[in-house]
């Protein structure tokens, strides 16, 4: 019976949802049931489409743009290099993603990987420090909830885990100390204590970029995740995985708009259609 019911709530919306977007069954997070968002959580991120989101990229050069204002490097020549892997073996990178001998998922997590390790090593590309680093940071237009959203839908992190997590160390405001001047989002700590970043963007990246391959949090990760990486992220502090749980459980439940729609910000959140 519950079956039942459920597939006939889906499809009313489907239906809605074609006639206001040209046949494309795209609907809007606020307006699905408690039970269609919890059907989909499984697979949350393989759901997000949009046509009109300035995070979304729809050519190589676009994701080329971001990512190398994320590092803050020149662009001209950081495309350059790009171009000149890609141009190795085309029908490689067309066909099967793979760039500088590396097999990626996708296109985007090829770039960004690959400027990464540019920005850590350049001259393994032959390319000089001095001459790709600027100064110059372009990406404060967008909220730290965007930017985690797109960094965890490239690196396959279910990004209410991320965000619970930011909001645990840094308040649901983002507002802190350590997230303001240190632009560490995730509480991060090294050997000299709380790691300092050089932008927002950059920041976020190595906060998502560490879930993923350090927590092995992947976009099918829930609750059971945040209670097992609780000993080794916060020593097991039992108030830590409250905390995070209940902002989890609150975004698992009614989105990103939930918080963020509080009155501390100046204009509402760019985040994705759900697309069923």
């Amino acid at each position: 019976m519950l079956i039942v019911v459920f597939v006939a709530v889906l499809a009313s919306f489907m239906i809605i949802a074609a006639k206001n977007h040209n046949n494309k069954t795209v609907i809007k997070s606020e307006n699905i049931s408690k039970n269609v968002l919890l059907a989909m959580k499984e697979k949350p991120l393989e759901k997000i489409k949009t046509s009109d989101n300035p995070l979304i990229f729809n050519t190589e050069d676009e994701m080329i743009s971001f990512y190398s204002k994320v590092f803050m490097l020149k662009e001209d020549i950081i495309n350059n290099k790009i171009n000149e892997l890609i141009d190795i073996d085309k029908k490689a990178w067309n066909n099967d993603y793979i760039l500088n001998n590396v097999k990626y998922l996708s296109k985007e997590e090829a770039i960004l990987k690959t400027i990464a390790n540019i920005y850590k090593n350049p001259a393994k590309y032959n390319l000089n420090k001095k001459d790709i680093n600027t100064t110059k940071y372009e990406l404060s237009n967008f909220k730290p909830e965007e930017l985690i959203y797109k960094f965890a839908s490239v690196l396959d992190v279910n990004p209410y885990i991320a965000l619970s997590i930011a909001y645990c160390e840094c308040g649901y405001k983002l507002n802190s100390y350590l997230f303001v001047h240190k632009h560490n989002i995730g509480g991060i700590r090294g050997s000299k204590g709380f790691v300092s970043y050089k932008n927002e963007a950059y920041g976020i990246y190595k906060f998502i970029l560490m879930l993923h391959s350090g927590y092995k949090v992947t976009e099918t990760s829930g609750k059971d995740k945040i209670i097992s990486m609780s000993k080794r992220y916060a020593g097991g502090s039992e108030h830590w995985v409250s905390t995070v749980s209940s902002y989890y459980n609150d975004l698992n439940e009614k989105g990103f708009e939930h918080y963020y729609n509080k009155g501390k910000h100046d204009r509402k959140l760019n985040i994705p259609y759900i697309e069923v």
